[in-house]
C-alpha cells in the first residue's frame, strides 16, 4: 500500500470512499466493411448507455474483445488492426455518446459470421461521486452493501492468506439505470474490483495508485429489483466448487457411440497412468474410436499401450490421434474387440510460467495451476506463478490422476494436496497459489529444543482490513 493510503489511515477523521469496477461483457453484431482497409470490419460501440435514464448516461470503458474463445489483440490504429489477423482498434478520442470499434478477425473475414464476437467493458461505481482524469464514478453504492474483507494467519506452515466472504453488493437503481441492461448486458463471472480509500487520494482506474484494491470478485449471479441491482459475488477460489469432468457425451457430438457411454462426462488426464477404460465413442469407425480424454480442454503426451481383454494390440493395428485424445483400432486387426484398456500419458506441457516439468504435468503445483485455468476459467494473471513452481520443488514424487467421476473440483484439488502435504491458498497478493509445507532448516540452523519453545502453541491472528 502506498505512503498516501497509509497516512490516510492514521487520519483520526477522515471520510472513506469505496470505489467498485465491474467488467461485465455484451454480444456484438452487426459489422460493416471499414472503407479503404483490406481486412477490417467496424461497428458502433456506445461510450454512454442509458441516456434516456440518466443526464449523461452511464460511461463504459471498451477493454477486450473476443471472438468465440480467442481473445483479440488491441492494436493502436486502423493501419495495424488491417495488418494484424486477431485484432482490434477502438478510437475513442472523442469521447462522444459512440465511438467506433475496428476488428480484424483471425480469419480475416466478417465478424457476423462467428458464433460470439464479445465486448468486455468496465463500469464504475463509488459510494461518494468521484472524477479520476475523464472517467466518473456513479454514486450508486454504499460500504454497507459490500462484503467483508480479512487476511489472517491460519498457521505457521503455510503462512499468510487473504479471505473474502462471498455475500452481495447493491446498486442503485430507483432510476431503472440498469431495468435493461440487466438483461442486455452478460454479469455472469464478471470481475469485480473493490478499492477503499479517501478524497484526497490519486487513484488509477483499472488499477493503481493511492486506493487499496481490498478485493477482487466474480459476479455469481444478479437479482435486478425496483429500488437496487444486487450482484451476488463470490471470491475468486470459488470457481473450486464447478464440477469436473466438464463435457458430457451425447449425440450431438458423437452420434455413433456405445450406448452404455452416452451422458457419462469425458474424462481428464494427468501423469502416468494405466489401466484405462477409454470409451468407446464411434462403433462405425472401423472396429471402434476409443477417446481416452477430453480434447476440447487438453492433448496427450502419449499413448503408450492398447490392450483387448489384457493382451497388448500390434500398433500396426491401430492409429494414434493424441490431439485428439482417442485411439481406432483398424479393420484389419483379425480379433473381435472385447474389454479395450490403455496406458497413456496425459496433458504435456503448454509453456506456461508455473510450469517445472519438461516433458508432461506430474508436479502437484502445476496441475493444480492447469485445473484453475484451463478448466475452471481463471484468467493466467491469477496465478501466483513463483509460488506454484517453489513448491514444485520440494514434492517427492510424481502425480497422476484419471479424473471421470463428477465431482467438484475443490475435491480433486484436495487429492492432489493429500498426496504432498500441500494447501492451496489465496496469498496476500490475492492470487491464487498452491504450496508445499517442507520441514528444512539450513545447515547451522539453531536446534528448538527449550521446551518453552517446544510447548508454545500460537493463535490464529485475524485482523480485519475492511467491513
Amino acid at each position: 500500500m502506498s505512503q498516501a493510503f497509509e497516512n490516510f489511515i492514521k487520519q483520526s477523521t477522515r471520510e472513506a470512499i469505496v470505489l467498485v469496477e465491474i467488467t461485465p461483457k455484451e454480444k456484438l453484431s452487426g459489422w460493416d466493411k471499414t472503407a479503404g482497409q483490406t481486412n477490417v470490419y467496424e461497428t458502433t460501440f456506445e461510450n454512454f448507455v442509458q441516456t434516456d435514464v440518466q443526464a449523461g448516461g452511464l460511461y463504459r470503458i471498451l477493454t477486450a474483445l473476443r471472438q468465440n474463445d480467442v481473445d483479440l489483440t488491441e492494436v493502436a490504429s486502423i493501419a495495424a488492426c488491417d495488418a494484424l489477423a486477431g485484432s482490434w482498434f477502438y478510437d475513442e478520442q472523442s469521447l462522444g455518446l459512440d465511438s467506433t470499434l475496428y476488428c480484424h478477425t483471425t480469419g480475416s473475414s466478417d465478424p457476423d459470421i462467428y458464433t460470439a464476437m464479445v465486448s468486455f467493458f468496465r463500469i464504475h461505481l463509488a459510494s461518494h461521486p468521484k472524477i479520476f482524469g475523464r472517467i466518473i464514478y456513479d454514486p450508486r453504492l454504499t460500504p454497507e452493501s459490500l462484503p467483508s474483507v480479512t487476511e489472517s494467519t491460519e498457521d505457521l506452515f503455510f503462512g499468510p492468506v487473504k479471505k473474502v466472504a462471498s455475500g452481495e453488493i447493491s446498486i442503485s437503481n430507483a432510476d431503472g439505470m440498469f431495468d435493461k441492461l440487466s438483461a442486455l448486458w452478460a454479469w455472469k463471472n464478471a470481475k469485480v474490483r473493490i478499492y477503499f480509500g479517501g478524497d484526497d487520494l490519486a487513484h488509477t482506474p483499472g488499477g493503481g495508485g493511492d486506493y487499496a484494491e481490498i478485493a477482487e470478485l466474480y459476479v455469481e449471479s444478479i437479482a435486478p429489483g425496483m429500488r437496487t441491482l444486487t450482484l451476488m459475488v463470490r471470491d475468486k477460489q470459488k470457481v473450486a466448487y464447478r464440477n469436473l469432468p466438464v463435457t458430457p457425451i451425447f449425440e450431438e457430438a458423437y452420434p455413433n457411440m456405445n450406448e452404455e457411454v452416452r451422458g457419462l462426462r469425458i474424462p481428464l488426464l494427468f501423469g502416468v497412468k494405466t489401466n484405462i477404460t477409454p470409451k468407446l465413442v464411434d462403433t462405425t469407425d472401423n472396429k471402434g474410436k476409443y477417446l481416452i480424454a477430453d480434447p476440447a480442454y487438453q492433448t496427450l503426451y502419449a499413448i503408450d499401450a492398447v490392450y483387448d481383454d489384457g493382451v497388448e494390440i500390434d500398433a500396426g493395428d491401430m492409429t494414434l490421434d493424441l490431439t485428439g485424445c482417442s485411439f481406432t483400432i483398424l479393420g484389419q486387426y483379425s480379433g473381435t474387440p472385447g474389454t479395450i484398456t490403455c496406458d497413456a500419458t496425459g496433458q504435456p506441457v503448454r509453456s506456461k510460467a508455473w510450469e517445472t516439468s519438461t516433458d508432461y504435468l506430474k508436479y502437484y503445483g502445476e496441475i493444480v495451476c492447469e485445473l484453475y485455468t484451463n478448466y475452471l476459467g481463471l484468467p493466467d494473471a491469477e496465478i501466483d506463478s513463483s509460488g506454484a513452481t517453489d513448491s514444485d520443488a520440494f514434492q517427492p514424487w510424481d502425480q497422476a490422476a484419471y479424473i471421470q467421476d463428477e465431482q467438484s473440483a475443490r475435491t480433486y484439488i484436495r487429492n492432489f494436496e493429500r498426496g504432498v502435504m500441500g494447501r492451496t491458498i489465496r496469498g496476500l497478493t490475492g492470487l491464487i497459489q498452491p504450496t508445499i509445507w517442507y520441514p528444512y532448516y539450513p545447515e547451522g540452523a539453531p536446534v528448538l529444543d527449550d521446551p518453552i519453545i517446544l510447548e508454545f502453541a500460537p493463535e490464529t491472528k485475524i485482523e480485519t482490513i475492511f467491513s
